[in-house]
Order: C-alpha cells, then structure tokens, then sequence
C-alpha cells in the first residue's frame, strides 16, 4: 500500500512554505492539492522549475464532492494517509464582519475539516499523523455563559459545537451579535470563534483517533514561516 503525505492550500501563505519544505524532505508520495486547478497547474510548473515532482490534485475541503473525488482517487492509488497536513487559506477575509464572511469562514475552517475528518479520516494509517496549521483557542474567549458553559462540558459532542455555530451565524444574520459574547470586539470575533470551535473538534479527534495510534495536532503558523 502506498504511503501518501497530502497539503490543503499548497498555493500560498504558510501553505506554500510548508510545501517547499515537504518537497525536499518527505520520505513517503507528496500529494499537493488546491482549490482551483489552473492554480494548482501554475505552483507545479514552479515547483518543476525548482527540481520537485510531487503529485497534484485538487481538493477544495468546503466542497464535500471535491473531497469525495479525492479520496477515490487515493483509493484508486490504493493508497493510505500518513500525514494529512490541513490548512485553509482564507486571510483576506478574517477581518470582514458581515454574515456572508461570517459563514464563509466557518464553513471552511470549521464545517470543511468536518468533511474531511468523514470522507479522509478512513484513509489514515495506524500511527499516522494529522496536523492543522492554525491557533488553538479556549473556550474561555467566549463571554456567554449558556455557551460556555455547554462547551466546556466533559462529554461535549460534535453537536453542540454545531449548535454553537449555528447560533453564532444567527446572531450575525439577524444583527443581535455584540461585541460581550466573546473576548474580541467583531472584527476578531468570526475568526476567534472559528478557532475555538476547530479546537474542541480537534479534542474529540483526539479521542476518536487515539485508538489507531494516530496523533492530531496544531502547528502554530508562525513556526510554520521559517521554512
């Protein structure tokens, strides 16, 4: 079986360096994937000019076909995940404060790992490794006390981090959202409840996974840049 290393967001930001860096040093098949393909064909032309040949593909994670054809298309290799490097490039949206940035960010930094914890998480090895190039957040940042309170439960479930979110959005649809219910003021807001939402999922990935021997991790972006 073929032992595969697969990047989210190859293209730019930390996405890019992580990948310059796993080009010259990953022992296993190195998947680069992007969201656009005309994209994904630009930065394997450049990775060429550079002297690498990983494979490509491209995978959009808030579109759950995108993922689905993906891992077809692992199975098909007859291939197993070793190191699922997730990350979102989606900067330029994180300081909007309207509804439609507001879901869009969730549904890629949340509801997109979701899809790919049920179509990829399958793939893993035993002992394999997942890591998410983000901030961990606590629950603490968040100033509503029903909220709090239901996400710092020890059985927290996948449903209450949804519920949360759905709440969230409809506060910021319905404009009722205010700057004390979480320890940002609205630009920071979508992003830091993002991250806090990705932490608590990662936690119960942690426990889903242990099992299997395989370890699931934040890789801070900023140690992420000296490469």
């Amino acid at each position: 079986m073929q032992k595969i290393c697969v990047l989210t967001d190859a293209d730019k930001g930390v996405g890019l360096n992580i990948c310059r860096l796993l080009c010259r040093r990953c022992p296993d098949i190195f998947y680069v994937t992007t969201r656009d393909i005309e994209v994904g064909q630009q930065l394997m032309d450049k990775l060429k000019e550079m002297g690498s040949y990983p494979e490509y593909h491209q995978l959009d994670v808030s579109d759950r076909e995108s993922v689905t054809r993906f891992r077809d298309h692992i199975q098909s290799k007859n291939g197993c995940i070793v190191t699922l490097i997730n990350n979102v490039a989606i900067g330029a949206r994180l300081n909007n404060t309207t509804y439609d940035d507001a879901k869009f960010i969730i549904d890629n930094y949340y509801y997109g790992y979701v899809n790919v914890q049920e179509v990829l998480f399958p793939l893993l090895a035993s002992s394999g490794r997942v890591l998410y190039l983000s901030l961990a957040s606590s629950t603490s940042r968040i100033m509503n006390d029903y909220w709090r309170e239901r996400l710092s439960m020890k059985h927290l479930r996948q449903n209450d981090i949804n519920d949360f979110l759905q709440w969230f959005l409809e506060t910021m649809k319905t404009g009722d959202f205010t700057d004390n219910y979480i320890a940002d003021d609205k630009v920071r807001a979508i992003y830091s409840i993002s991250t806090v939402s990705l932490t608590l999922l990662v936690k119960l990935q942690q426990k889903q996974l242990a099992p299997r021997s395989i370890s699931v991790n934040f890789l801070h972006p900023r140690w992420a840049q000296i490469y």
